[in-house]
């Protein structure tokens, strides 16, 4: 269980690394990559080796693309809105996964009982961004932005989970996470190698620090709980990472708003209400990229 804690602690620390650079969202998402991807795939590899096949190229480029999209749009919304706002809006990633699974699968192949649990989803969510949203004395158009980068940032999270659910039939969770990190990384190079080669030797503390610890042990710690831990014990956890992420942030001087505070239980109820006992969350888990 501490592992499992720690792990969670980790990825909701990422967004408070990365507020101590000023490197853009694109530099800071490819220089993650860069630090994380070979780390990850060596894990596999020792870990796993049975499991530690390539998934080939269509998901090499296809799940990097939703990567490098998710993890630009959170840390674009933590330039804009601050972390608070940006670990509060991507919470609402698993809202998004519910409207997936309406739309992609088989009615026949939905669990069953979801609809009153995707409604109620719906309308806590709704309260939660609506609260966000609310207008204020620090309020503007560029918060309002930040959300807008926030909801992307969970949509393609969400995008990203189902693209990989089948793979992880196949493929060892480290793999397919470390396959998606080159991905991205090769995606982004040919555009953001500039910037990222101007960073500072600051810069590229905060990069190791994002990439080896908030990435590569946060994911290692998490898939070595999984093996000790029962599924929805694990899937509540990932699903309190926000409020992990919040009290970091208020000890690092992050304080949110009373509106964000009072937003929280509502976020934090859609995310952990698609909970079941075959540990929804913990299965994306494995898949976590913040």
């Amino acid at each position: 269980m501490i592992s499992l804690h720690i792990a969670i602690l980790l990825f909701g620390a990422a967004a408070l690394v990365a507020q101590t650079t000023s490197l853009s969202p694109l530099a800071l998402t490819l220089g993650r990559c860069l630090v994380a991807a070979p780390l990850l795939l060596a894990l596999a590899r020792v870990r796993a080796p049975a499991s530690a096949t390539w998934p080939g190229m269509r998901h090499l480029l296809g799940a990097g693309a939703l990567l490098a999209l998710h993890w630009t749009a959170f840390f674009q919304a933590m330039r804009l809105g601050g972390v608070p706002l940006a670990l509060l809006s991507y919470a609402a990633f698993p809202a998004f996964s519910l409207l997936l699974e309406r739309w992609i699968l088989p009615a026949s192949d939905r669990p069953p009982g979801r609809a009153r649990t995707r409604l109620l989803q719906m309308l806590l969510l709704a309260v939660g961004l609506v609260l966000l949203a609310l207008p204020g004395k620090e309020k503007g158009p560029q918060d309002i932005e930040a959300l807008a980068w926030g909801l992307g940032a969970g949509a393609s999270f969400a995008l990203l989970a189902h693209w990989n659910a089948h793979l992880r039939r196949h493929h060892g969770a480290l793999m397919l996470t470390g396959g998606q990190l080159a991905g991205a990384a090769l995606l982004l190079l040919p555009w953001t190698l500039p910037a990222l080669a101007a960073a500072t030797p600051a810069d590229w503390i905060c990069l190791l620090v994002l990439g080896l610890g908030c990435t590569a042990l946060g994911h290692g710690l998490f898939q070595h709980a999984l093996g000790k831990v029962p599924p929805f014990q694990a899937g509540i956890a990932a699903g309190l990472e926000p409020l992990y992420g919040l009290g970091l942030a208020a000890l690092m001087g992050h304080q949110a708003s009373p509106a964000q505070w009072l937003a929280l239980p509502f976020m934090l109820g859609a995310a952990l209400l698609g909970l079941r006992k075959s540990g929804d969350l913990a299965a994306n888990g494995s898949n976590h990229e913040n």
